[in-house]
């Protein structure tokens, strides 16, 4: 793992927050970390699968989603480096996810044993809190999304919708000029939960009303609602 650490340097990782790198790799160690590769379209987590390891997205994207009863896919919300992956299900006393993870391109995780985060019996592992303390910031972050997302879903115009997450977008990015995670505009759309060729449809007025411009995932907000 060491070796691991020197390519992949992990200080950065908000699990591993207020640590340096000699802290981390003990804590490494002490938390039976290793690394797992996944390719592109790979499923980390499968919907009905029990989750029994903790882990954290070192490397590419993934998509959460979940599907309807119809079939369909729905983008709950897009994880980078760095997010948590199932933590909220691996505490829980019914760790069954209600929801998939799939690689969006080539994905490494760091996977933790979740029963070390929780032993109290000796020798009991010295960054346990602080890494417990860590977890439950990147849980709290991971519910503040999904609520941003239960808001867009609540809101009927195609149009609100597309508005509200492209300000959302620009907010986070502190300027009007910015990419959005989804490079399809089908991905996109499920995102949203809305048509495919109605939304292409849509931005399109948008531009031609000057309120946007957008080329594939990169937008500029010209105009706010």
């Amino acid at each position: 793992m060491q070796n691991c650490l020197i390519q992949n340097p992990y200080e950065d990782l908000l699990i591993f927050d207020q640590m340096n790198r000699a802290d981390v790799i003990r804590a490494l160690s002490c938390l039976r970390a290793q690394e797992k590769r996944y390719r592109r379209d790979e499923h980390i987590i499968r919907v009905g699968e029990k989750v029994e390891r903790l882990a954290v997205l070192l490397s590419g994207s993934a998509y959460v989603y979940n599907i309807h009863s119809t079939g369909e896919r729905n983008i709950l919300f897009e994880l980078k480096r760095g997010d948590l992956i199932g933590g909220s299900l691996v505490f829980s006393k019914e760790n069954i996810a209600a929801f998939g993870m799939m690689c969006v391109d080539q994905c490494v995780v760091l996977q933790l044993d979740p029963k070390e985060v929780l032993n109290n019996l000796l020798p009991v592992c010295p960054f346990k809190s602080l890494v417990m303390k860590n977890i439950l910031f990147l849980i709290a972050e991971e519910n503040h999304i999904l609520r941003n997302k239960l808001h867009i879903s609540s809101i009927r115009s195609l149009r609100e919708k597309i508005y509200h997450y492209l300000y959302l977008q620009a907010s986070i990015h502190k300027k009007n000029a910015f990419t959005i995670p989804f490079v399809n505009r089908s991905d996109f759309a499920d995102y949203l939960n809305v048509n495919c060729s109605a939304l292409s449809r849509e931005l399109g007025r948008m531009r031609d009303e000057d309120i946007l411009e957008f080329y594939r995932n990169s937008f500029v907000l010209k105009r706010y609602p």
